[in-house]
Formats: C-alpha cells, sequence, structure tokens
C-alpha cells in the first residue's frame, strides 16, 4: 500500500482555514548582521571550539601588555583527564564557571623561574576565578566526576 499525498481538502473543513505550510526558504537577512561558521571539533573526551580570532590591537585589561589572539571553548566530559601538554609560545587564560569541577595540575619548567620544577594542583569548584598561564609551564587537567553533574566548559 502506498501513501497518497496529503492536499487541503483531505483536512476536516473547520480546520482548513487553521491550517498553513511552513516555508524553509532562505529569507532576507537584516543588514549589518553577520552569520559565522564556527570551526568544532570532536575529541575522545568532549570537543574543542574556535569562538573568535582577534587582531594585534586587542588588550586585556586585566593583564597588562596581554594581547589575546584566539578566544576558544572545551568542552570536557565527566572523568576527562589531559594529559600533561605546554606550549612554547602561547600563554592562557583560562576561566572556570562557578557551578563547574575542575582539578588543575601546573607544573613550572622554566629555567630562571623563582619556582622553576615546582608543581601546584588548584582544585577549582564552587569558584568564580580566572587563570593566567605562562608558556614552558606544563599544565595537565582532571576533570572530577561527579554524578549528575553538567559537562565542562573551558573558555
Amino acid at each position: 500500500m502506498s501513501a497518497r499525498k496529503l492536499t487541503i481538502e483531505d483536512i476536516i473543513h473547520d480546520f482548513q482555514d487553521k491550517v498553513f505550510k511552513q516555508s524553509y526558504s532562505v529569507k532576507e537577512s537584516i543588514d549589518g548582521i553577520k552569520v559565522i561558521d564556527k570551526n568544532i571539533f570532536s575529541t575522545q573526551d568532549g570537543m574543542f571550539e574556535e569562538l573568535a580570532r582577534l587582531g594585534d590591537d586587542g588588550n586585556f585589561l586585566d593583564i597588562p601588555g596581554f594581547k589575546p589572539l584566539q578566544v576558544n571553548r572545551s568542552e570536557m566530559l565527566p572523568g576527562s583527564i589531559k594529559a600533561w601538554h605546554l606550549h612554547y609560545n602561547q600563554e592562557d587564560i583560562w576561566y572556570v564557571p562557578p557551578h563547574q569541577y575542575l582539578l588543575l595540575g601546573l607544573w613550572d619548567l622554566r629555567k630562571d623561574s623563582p619556582t622553576s620544577g615546582k608543581t601546584q594542583k588548584l582544585p577549582w569548584a564552587l569558584v568564580n576565578l580566572g587563570l593566567y598561564t605562562f608558556h614552558e609551564v606544563l599544565h595537565m587537567e582532571v576533570l572530577i566526576f561527579l554524578i549528575n553533574q553538567p559537562r565542562f566548559f573551558i573558555l
């Protein structure tokens, strides 16, 4: 049995004037509005999204001389552990939303640093902090597994 194509005449007469056909055609956009595609990369333990690339003229007021070039967001699944890694020419600003839980490990590998060779563990839970990390400081993230907690975001 093949399905017959439905027409307006097949609808109960009292409802025919209430039925309409939705159009999915592209609408004219408002002047000055631009929809920007974002790069999203799936990973084994979540995702990574490139939100914006910035020019050299931007200054971050909280850290004099720091000029962000890129804004990213990462989402980690509960229980995820990232390997130690470092950036030779990249400095990061991290933000963990107050309702999220993250354990961050830091290891200072800078030869001439007063804290050279030291490690630091930063448990972030129910706090509203930002973190600025220098290049040559190894970092590793461990998402603390909590039942019924939402996913985690790194900005």
